[in-house]
């Protein structure tokens, strides 16, 4: 998005990534990760969504438990 350093990913009319781009000073620094909140997927939700995606995974191929937002 023009002068904000933010973009966006879109596939199909959905985001599917988001994120900013920064310029880094000679020793690397300069970034530090916005508060976002906590936003929590549970198993259930990741797997409607990839449903509505077209991938069908059987529960024998349902390994993810949860996600959250900043990775961890």
């Amino acid at each position: 998005m023009a002068g904000t350093g933010s973009f966006e990913i879109r596939e199909g009319g959905s985001v599917v990534s988001t994120g900013i781009v920064v310029s880094l000073d000679e020793d690397g620094q300069g970034y530090t990760q916005p508060d976002v909140g906590k936003c929590e997927l549970t198993s259930a939700d990741i797997y409607k969504e990839l449903r509505l995606r077209g991938y069908d995974y059987g529960p024998s191929y349902q390994g993810i438990l949860a996600a959250d937002i900043t990775g961890v």
